[in-house]
Formats: structure tokens, sequence, C-alpha cells
């Protein structure tokens, strides 16, 4: 398997960078996983369109990507069950049409 040297800083600087705002609440674990979570969504959905020749669009990895960002924001803000499992599920449909709105990033 071949390591790419330029994904893996766009996507782990992306995942410290909004883990690093994470701590806006506190320094807490919970908040540094929320902000990484979300980075790495947010590095996966707009790396094709930062290297177009490289990548191509994965919507299903960005759709398993939203689903944990949305169930880790789900368990961070929200105490009911249903609240979690809609938030995944929001994950996952906004995850699946990444490649569709990630362009305009």
């Amino acid at each position: 398997m071949k390591v790419d040297l330029e994904a893996i800083v766009i996507i782990g600087g992306l995942g410290l960078l909004f883990g690093i705002f994470g701590f806006i609440d506190g320094l807490t674990l919970r908040g540094f996983l929320l902000g990484l979570s979300f980075g790495v969504f947010i590095g996966f959905a707009g790396l094709p369109y930062i290297n177009d020749e490289k990548y191509s669009p994965m919507p299903v990895t960005c759709s398993v990507l939203g689903a944990v960002a949305g169930l880790v924001i789900g368990l961070e803000r929200f105490d009911t069950t249903t609240s979690v499992i809609l938030l995944t599920g929001a994950g996952v449909i906004v995850g699946y049409f990444a490649p569709s709105w990630a362009k305009y990033l």
C-alpha cells in the first residue's frame, strides 16, 4: 500500500486544526475528538478538489466519516438517544453528498 504524504498532511492538519478549535469549551478530550472528527471529515471531502488528478471523490468513505462526526457531535452535545441517531443519519447523508458540496469550500 502506497502512503501519500500530501493526503496525510492535508487530512491530519485539518483534523488537528479543528481538534484544537474543539478546546474552545475547555481542555476536554471530548471537545478535541469533536473537532478532530469534523476536520478529518472535511479533509476527506475536499481532497479530490485539492488535487483532482490524484484523488477521486469518495462518497462511501465520506458517508462513514460523516456518520462518525455526527455520532461524536450527538454524544457531545445531546443526551437523548433519538438526537444521537438523527445526527448520525444526517452525517451519513451529508457525507454521501460531499462530492457535490465540497467543491465550494
